[in-house]
């Protein structure tokens, strides 16, 4: 994940995640980063969450300004080794509508990013397909947040002729109960084997029902061993702060994890 430009590349020198001023600043690093690693590093994701303000330098999001960024830095990637695996931003799921200061909704900042000739500068759509408090096959909450909200960024895709990529599910997972009130965050707390109940299920969920998820990554193993209990990071963490597993770890450890070959 290429993120949280340098103070230097923006006027206000930005201390969070924000676009540089200059794209090609970004298409140079990118371009030395490709030369350092090359294909051993599986793929290179351009900016997180772009659909939020404050991944944007806390302003409203703009979906052509991150194609053109997109843009620069696949070009550069590519110009040093076409093998390359460029991913767009995994983007945070929200229903905030258009002219929102908070974010814009990942659906609609996606349409956008097609409107915009987004499709040619990306080999791997991103996506970050968090269950919040509902089981993977749940789909009641009614603005859509749930794990499956990755077959609608799927469809996006279907719909703009671009089906033949996959999409990666970059951060996904469950809130554990905590004895913390996290501002925010309460409504979406699962237990401790809810959570090692639902990733079982959205792996199994996305390898026999889902072809075209090539990869789903857990988030978090060991944040709680970085992060205090007042952080949400704690708590979606696979480890306990004293680095002992939670169920969700020996749900991910086990061979009957997803109930794969």
């Amino acid at each position: 994940r290429i993120y949280n430009q340098p103070l230097w590349s923006r006027a206000d020198a930005f201390g969070g995640s924000a676009p540089p001023d200059n794209p090609h600043d970004l298409g140079d690093f990118v371009a030395a980063l490709v030369t350092r690693y090359g294909t051993s590093v599986a793929g290179y994701e351009i900016l997180n969450e772009p659909n939020l303000s404050g991944e944007w330098a806390n302003q409203p999001p703009e979906p052509k300004r991150y194609v053109d960024l997109l843009a620069v830095a696949y070009l550069h990637a590519k110009a040093v080794n076409p093998g390359v695996t460029i991913i767009a931003a995994g983007l945070a799921t929200t229903a905030e509508p258009v002219g929102s200061p908070y974010g814009l909704d990942d659906r609609l900042f996606w349409q956008e990013v097609y409107a915009a000739g987004g499709r040619a500068y990306f080999d791997v759509l991103g996506a970050n397909p968090y269950g919040f408090r509902y089981a993977p096959d749940d789909t009641s909450d009614p603005n859509g947040f749930n794990f499956a909200r990755v077959q609608s960024l799927r469809n996006i895709m279907v719909n703009n002729g671009d089906s033949a990529k996959q999409i990666w599910g970059l951060e996904s997972g469950w809130l554990i109960t905590s004895t913390y009130p996290m501002g925010g965050y309460e409504w979406m707390k699962v237990s401790d084997q809810q959570q090692a109940t639902y990733l079982t299920r959205a792996f199994q969920k996305a390898y026999w029902e889902w072809p075209w998820l090539g990869m789903l990554m857990v988030w978090n193993l060991d944040h709680s061993l970085y992060y205090p209990p007042q952080s949400e990071r704690h708590w979606f963490a696979l480890l306990n702060g004293d680095a002992s597993p939670r169920l969700g770890y020996y749900a991910s450890g086990s061979r009957q994890f997803g109930q794969l070959p």
